[in-house]
């Protein structure tokens, strides 16, 4: 029974996927990028670029709205950038998944906020 919840979860994450690329294709920006270290780092960047948006809006104490088509936007662009290296969303994301679940906190950095309002950051270990 669980598997197949599992797999019906996995076949709508790549239909999703797929309607994602088929604009990313259309629109020829995965042309932009070719096959090579440096086009895989640059469209990472972009991804890095719409993280910075995000934490912009925080800062900036902007919207919820805004702030959750930021993340969006970080989202589709990391989901155009695995279709175009031939990864999977649906299988990658319960692999990654399935891994945190079992591996241990032990190690894990762990951020709590200061009185200050800022992040500190200690080992858990």
């Amino acid at each position: 029974m669980q598997d197949e919840k599992i797999k019906h979860q996995i076949r709508i994450l790549d239909d999703v996927q797929a309607e994602l690329l088929e604009e990313y294709v259309k629109n020829k920006k995965h042309e932009i990028w070719g096959d090579t270290p440096v086009g895989d780092i640059a469209e990472l960047g972009l991804i890095a670029e719409e993280l910075g948006e995000a934490m912009h809006n925080i800062r900036k104490l902007g919207t919820k709205d805004d702030l959750a088509i930021e993340c969006a936007d970080i989202i589709i662009r990391a989901i155009n950038f695995m279709s175009r290296k031939d990864i999977l969303l649906g299988e990658a994301l319960f692999k990654a998944h399935q891994k945190n679940k079992e591996r241990s906190r032990k190690g894990l950095m762990i951020f709590e906020p200061i009185h200050d309002g800022s992040l500190g950051a200690f080992n858990r270990g």
